[in-house]
């Protein structure tokens, strides 16, 4: 992977990602097993059902991480040495079944105290592109 250059890189650039997936209830059960998070609107079908949701739902702590697979398939080491997330929303929930790809693009470039800096819109979307989460990210190039 060659190292992406800030000269290279404008305002309004997308980040390109190869990222798709669907969401299994095997997932978020198996992510609960990881997290320690058995809340029952994530592993319990019959409780979800009772919820505004009408089903179970993935943990946000999971959904974010396509965001991160994202950007390391990006940026790589840079994005590993130092890049952030921050200011994380969740605006709809993710439910098994649904087919989310994560999505970018470059708002802002800048040097600060010597460093190239990008700043990152991100967002992951479900199968009718509505935004489940929203994000910014910033890396150092």
């Amino acid at each position: 992977m060659s190292m992406l250059e800030f000269n290279n890189v404008n305002i309004g650039d997308k980040i390109h990602s190869t990222i798709n997936h669907v969401i299994t209830q095997e997932m978020i059960n198996q992510w609960a097993v990881l997290a320690n998070d058995f809340n029952p609107l994530h592993i319990d079908l019959e409780f979800a059902k009772h919820t505004k949701f009408g089903s179970t739902v993935a943990h946000g702590s999971f959904t974010v991480t396509y965001l991160l697979e994202m950007m390391v398939e990006w940026l790589g080491m840079q994005w590993l040495n130092g890049g952030q997330l921050t200011d994380v929303k969740y605006t709809a929930p993710v439910k098994p079944g649904d087919k989310i790809s994560p999505q970018g693009q470059i708002v802002d470039k800048k040097i600060i105290d010597g460093k190239n800096i990008i700043e990152c819109e991100v967002w992951l979307e479900n199968q009718a592109e509505e935004k489940v989460i929203i994000s910014k990210a910033t890396a150092q190039l």
